[in-house]
């Protein structure tokens, strides 16, 4: 697990996330903490960028000529991502192969990157902050994790890993190298096995 994925996240899921990572010790794994917040970071900045760009440019037609079609939401977010520069896009896909070698090479130090799914348990329907001890739009909060390995193409798996208190589901995402799903597969049905 790495820093960046481990703050800015709520208790619950962390509890579930250690409880985990115990499962996976008790199977044989060695874990190792990783610092990877930098990399993080701009892979984040950089996919959004691609995400409001790409957005735009498909649904363009219907922002113009049918905003009406549009949830008020999504059409505010769309008309945003008009106004991403078409030199910001091309460096953000430029960049992209920079940070998939810079996954790589940490994939050439450890098998699987576990990650909690989720910073946030499910929000509520029409929940737009998450109310936990930082201020996040929840739209980003639910992207954080996921989104770096959409925009890298490193194959993910996410598993449940526990309940909140409440009885909502936490999830624990499994992240590999290029063409070893199967191995992130492996290490899902060991996980869920030893939890049965």
């Amino acid at each position: 697990m790495s820093a960046y994925f481990s703050e800015r996240v709520e208790a619950e899921v962390l509890r579930a996330l250690e409880k985990a990572i115990d499962v996976f010790e008790a199977l044989g794994a060695k874990i190792e903490r990783l610092d990877l917040r930098p990399e993080f970071e701009a892979i984040v900045n950089a996919q959004q960028v691609i995400l409001q760009a790409e957005a735009y440019a498909v649904h363009e037609t219907t922002v113009r000529e049918h905003p009406d079609l549009l949830d008020p939401e999504v059409y505010e977010r769309l008309v945003k991502s008009k106004e991403v520069s078409g030199y910001k896009y091309v460096q953000a896909m430029q960049k992209r192969k920079e940070y998939i070698h810079l996954l790589n090479k940490t994939f050439e130090k450890i098998d699987v990157l576990l990650t909690p799914t989720l910073p946030i348990l499910p929000p509520e329907i029409g929940q737009r902050e998450v109310n936990a001890q930082w201020k996040e739009p929840v739209r980003e909060a639910l992207l954080r994790f996921t989104s770096p390995f959409n925009y890298t193409g490193h194959p993910s798996l996410s598993i449940p890993c526990g309940w909140s208190k409440s009885g909502l589901p936490i999830g624990c995402q499994l992240v590999g190298q290029f063409y070893h799903e199967a191995l992130l597969y492996q290490f899902a049905y060991a996980f869920e096995k030893a939890r049965e």
